[in-house]
């Protein structure tokens, strides 16, 4: 699926998948016929990014390329993982990432070539979404969701002729020491891409840590209705009273429908998610959004600009608060200034 922005002149094209995207600029009739005391910037910029941060990336993008018709700017939107792969291969010159690169990621940009200058933008979260209507519980501890949509589940799913039902984990959880009753419903679990950070993230703080203790794989259960985005994930819960979904808390707080989230914990330890809970990571599935700009490249006037103008109040305040949970002043201050620290020493750099 392939849309386009139009943004003063400029055609903006981006892909929700991997593959050719286009970009068609035009010139402003004033610089063309007329002399200019500053060049007109020109040329290419390509920008890949998790979906989570789409709307993010579109309004920073949009904002750039308002006043810069020469400038034939490329959007891909393929998740943090694979974003990440591109720019570490030298094919993007900066991403938008719902979580920080790896040291796994870092080593391999660096051999390379590719100096990843790290800018933190807002703050996300993973989060449990249910209908208003489901039995679900208010509050589930990692054991509870391990057992829920956990690959071990798929043992006892094969073990059972009758349709899927949340008690099918009862035996399991209960073994991981949980004490809460399951609702005697029917089961299903609802999630975006596979690949998406959304679901690595959740992986990795959820499911890993037990899968590892307990000798098993740290995957999802095979019985998984997968969707095309974390808005799908939100339209088929809607839908379907008994699903349990995995989306970010970005696109939960933006979306119209009578929905709720489970909290994490137990007892007084149950924290819900909410703006205060996110913003400041007590949440334990908070998260970090950021743009990434390979210092190498600020030598195309394009990025340059481009890194120039993510640094601005406007970006940095009103597009991050919008599409995400905006950072408090001081964090903001202290992102700007370590990223134009990673951009020291490139000769082009030189930050309005």
């Amino acid at each position: 699926m392939t849309s386009s922005l139009l943004t003063g002149g400029s055609k903006v094209s981006w892909s929700f998948g991997r593959g050719l995207v286009t970009g068609a600029t035009c010139a402003t009739l004033a610089c063309a016929v007329a002399a200019c005391s500053t060049p007109p910037v020109s040329g290419t910029l390509s920008i890949a990014g998790s979906r989570t941060m789409q709307d993010l990336i579109a309004r920073s993008v949009a904002g750039y390329a308002a006043d810069r018709a020469m400038v034939d700017v490329k959007l891909e939107f393929i998740g943090s993982s694979g974003s990440i792969l591109l720019f570490c291969e030298g094919l993007t010159q900066v991403i938008g990432t719902s979580r920080p690169l790896s040291d796994e990621e870092r080593a391999a940009c660096e051999v390379e070539g590719i100096r990843p200058a790290e800018l933190l933008v807002g703050r996300d979260a993973v989060v449990i979404a249910t209908d208003r209507a489901s039995k679900a519980p208010a509050c589930m501890t990692n054991a509870e969701l391990y057992a829920l949509t956990s690959a071990e589940l798929d043992a006892t799913f094969a073990e059972s002729t009758a349709d899927r039902n949340w008690q099918d984990a009862r035996g399991l959880a209960t073994e991981l020491g949980s004490t809460t009753d399951l609702p005697n419903t029917a089961w299903e679990f609802v999630i975006p891409n596979p690949a998406s950070a959304t679901i690595e993230t959740y992986i990795k703080r959820v499911i890993e840590p037990i899968a590892t203790e307990r000798g098993e794989v740290s995957a999802l259960t095979a019985d998984r209705t997968v969707t095309t985005s974390n808005n799908a994930v939100l339209n088929a819960i809607d839908d379907r009273p008994a699903a349990l979904g995995i989306v970010d808390y970005s696109s939960f707080r933006s979306w119209p429908g009578e929905l709720r989230l489970v909290g994490l914990g137990e007892g007084d330890s149950c924290v819900t998610p909410n703006d205060s809970s996110v913003a400041q990571e007590v949440y334990p599935l908070s998260r970090s959004l950021y743009f990434y700009v390979d210092a190498g490249a600020v030598e195309n006037r394009p990025v340059r600009e481009f890194a120039e103008y993510l640094t601005s109040d406007e970006v940095m305040s009103s597009i991050a608060a919008r599409s995400a949970l905006e950072l408090l002043p001081d964090e903001r201050l202290t992102s700007v200034d370590k990223f134009r620290a990673q951009l020291e020493g490139v000769s082009a750099w030189s930050p309005s």
